[in-house]
């Protein structure tokens, strides 16, 4: 996915298409990624969550759920996720990242 360097415009665009088309799944993955780019786990969330009744998993979208549940506090979704990834994408640069992770430890 290519880096977005303006937010607020990225945004706009993103929130004009989806006022459009609810359920447009570009869109959705798209917010997800400006909302994870930003920080802002509880976005994260919320657009993972619609994106995933419309679209079909992959390893990056997953991946954002097990950031964005961490981050929030969330243990059980969190490994929920990661089981999910594991199991759909086991080849995948994301699982591999989350198995590094888990093998560093925390911080």
């Amino acid at each position: 996915m290519r880096e977005i360097l303006d937010f607020p415009e990225a945004e706009a665009y993103l929130r004009q298409a989806l006022s459009i088309r609810s359920t447009y799944p570009d869109a959705l993955m798209q917010m997800t990624s400006v909302a994870a780019a930003r920080g802002n786990w509880m976005q994260v969330r919320a657009f993972l969550q619609r994106y995933l009744t419309v679209g079909p998993p992959s390893a990056e979208m997953l991946m954002f759920g097990v950031k964005a549940e961490r981050a929030l506090g969330d243990t059980p979704a969190a490994a929920e996720y990661a089981g999910r990834l594991r199991r759909d994408f086991a080849d995948s640069p994301e699982t591999r990242a989350l198995d590094e992770s888990e093998e560093r430890g925390p911080g």
